[in-house]
């Protein structure tokens, strides 16, 4: 009985297929649908009306693995039965509970066009560990100076507790010790500090390092990281800097990047998809992602600004650095589904002013007076590291 059903289901289904096939197909098809039509013609059919997100390489070597008499043309049964096997490949009622996960897990890093072909090809290998190791070694950082912090008598709370001490966190006066601008990702100032950043990164970066691949997370996160420090460095002089929202941020807005690199592809048929389908979408992708980025910082810049007694500290340059390096280093260094000729040349574009943006923020910190105040530095502490470490901590936060 249960093999009827699915014969009945299959049937019908392929039914559907030949019938949406024939409404689609019969202007270019026509009277030649026996003989065929060169593979070329079918080719720049399918491309020019969007019929398929599919890339035009691809596409024409399937079309030639259907030409079973190989004269350069492709019948309309040929193109039946191409359709229908490729329907059947990608046919979720075949795929295992893990790779429906997967299916779940990817969507937002995904046009739906390409997510059950990405999850055919899928092996997990390398899986995707690169994040999760990064959030280890963060949550390692904070158990270890929570300890420290509690063994001088420092409260340690949802918000408070940090060593400005350190080696690890970025220092003002101490720029030339070049390793903090990056090392401080891995320090918080409280638990909650913690949990946001973590949240952040995990949720939002693991299912685009599983589509994009690890190297290009670490690029995206590290760059967002050190450039979230550099302009924390430029725009607020004098204060100390802890935490991972640099790169956390970076990850989200690595995902804008995504969404601008991979438009028409995250918009086949949104409008008349299923409720899922259209939240997955490009307009809504993009809509949602600045709607939370945007809220957080303004809260943040509210705190700061008028809000002192409670948040004077947050790092919102740190921030917005971070966020800038996400959607300029996201654009070439993430993948680009079927490369259009004007998104080349705003990966170019976008190279160049990340690269323009930091080197000027390298050159910012090597070279600006100390100061009072405005755009200074405090005076440069030369006192030696292993001098440096052993004074006590301040209880206060940053």
């Amino acid at each position: 009985m249960e093999m009827t059903t699915l014969d009945r289901k299959s049937r019908r289904r392929n039914a559907d297929i030949k019938k949406i096939l024939e409404e689609r197909f019969q202007p270019i098809f026509g009277e030649n649908r026996k003989e065929g039509i060169p593979l070329k013609s079918l080719i720049d059919f399918i491309t020019d009306s969007d019929i398929s997100s599919m890339p035009t390489t691809k596409l024409s070597l399937l079309l030639n693995m259907y030409d079973d008499n190989n004269d350069g043309l492709i019948s309309f049964k040929e193109f039946t039965n191409l359709m229908l096997a490729e329907h059947e490949r990608f046919n979720l009622e075949n795929f295992s509970h893990f790779e429906r996960f997967l299916l779940e897990f990817t969507a937002t890093a995904l046009p739906h066009s390409k997510q059950k072909e990405y999850i055919t090809h899928y092996s997990c290998k390398p899986p995707p560990l690169l994040l999760i190791i990064i959030s280890l070694i963060e949550v390692g950082c904070f158990v270890y100076y929570v300890v420290v912090l509690r063994s001088k008598g420092c409260l340690v709370d949802a918000t408070n507790g940090i060593s400005t001490w350190s080696p690890l966190i970025y220092n003002p006066g101490r720029r030339y010790e070049a390793w903090r601008f990056l090392t401080y990702a891995a320090l918080h100032v409280g638990y909650m500090h913690l949990i946001v950043n973590l949240g952040f990164q995990l949720v939002l970066g693991i299912p685009l390092e599983m589509v994009h691949g690890w190297w290009r997370i670490l690029l995206i996160y590290g760059g967002g990281a050190i450039t979230g420090s550099l302009a924390h460095s430029v725009f607020d002089s004098y204060s100390y800097l802890a935490g991972a929202s640099g790169g956390a941020y970076s990850i989200a807005a690595a995902h804008i990047a995504n969404v601008v690199m991979n438009w028409q592809e995250m918009q086949i048929d949104w409008l008349k998809a299923k409720p899922l389908r259209f939240l997955l979408s490009a307009p809504v992708r993009l809509t949602f992602i600045i709607v939370i980025a945007g809220t957080d910082t303004g809260v943040a810049i509210y705190n700061k600004y008028w809000m002192a007694s409670e948040s004077e500290n947050v790092g919102i340059a740190a921030h917005i650095g971070g966020m800038l390096t996400g959607l300029l280093l996201g654009i070439p260094v993430l993948k680009n589904i079927e490369k259009k000729p004007w998104e080349t040349y705003l990966f170019y574009i976008s190279l160049i002013i990340y690269i323009v943006l930091v080197t000027a923020a390298i050159f910012w910190n090597a070279f600006a007076p100390a100061g009072k105040g405005g755009m200074g530095y405090p005076a440069t502490d030369w006192t030696p590291i292993l001098n440096s470490t052993l004074i006590p901590p301040k209880c206060a936060g940053l």
